[in-house]
Order: C-alpha cells, then structure tokens, then sequence
C-alpha cells in the first residue's frame, strides 16, 4: 500500500510506482540514517512537514532539507509533493 496521490505517482497505479521507484533507490542505494521534524503545519485538509534528514547513498552521505506536501481525503494523509530544498554533501556547512 502506498499513501501517495495519483498525481504524486504521475498516474501511475500504486504497484507500478513503487517498482518503478524500488528499482532506481535500490541502484543508488538510499537509506535514511537520521531526521528532525523542522516544521509541522495543518491547514484544513493540508499539511507541509519540514525535515532536516542524513542520507546515504553511492554518492556518499549528505544532509537534505525536505518540504513534504500532503493533503487529507477522508481521514487519509496521502503525499501530493516531495521537494529537497536544500542538500550538502557531509563536510559542508548546511
């Protein structure tokens, strides 16, 4: 199961997306390694989540800032938009 929207997934059905997307992080091989909640804000039925997060992949590690969009069909968060706003490779300042 996947809680993303249809337009998140470009119209692609759940199953698809998720081995579309499984193939590609698995060939850069991400994995979250630590994160902090910057920013929480629920508007009605939508919502940003700021995240300041540590990653790993075949590029080494690096800190991201991350904007998550989500919006609320009945009582469902499903995720609309996933924007990395920021991102240094470890060794940088943030």
């Amino acid at each position: 199961m996947t809680f993303t929207s249809p337009d998140f997934r470009v119209n692609l059905s759940p199953s698809d997306w998720i081995t579309h997307k499984e193939s590609i992080l698995r060939q850069i091989r991400l994995r979250y390694l630590d994160s902090q909640v910057l920013k929480e804000e629920i508007i009605g039925n939508q919502a940003v989540i700021e995240m300041k997060v540590l990653i790993s992949t075949i590029l080494g590690e690096q800190i991201q800032l991350e904007r998550y969009e989500l919006s609320r069909y009945c009582s469902v968060w499903l995720l609309e938009k996933v924007n990395v706003v920021e991102e240094r490779f470890l060794g940088h300042t943030m």
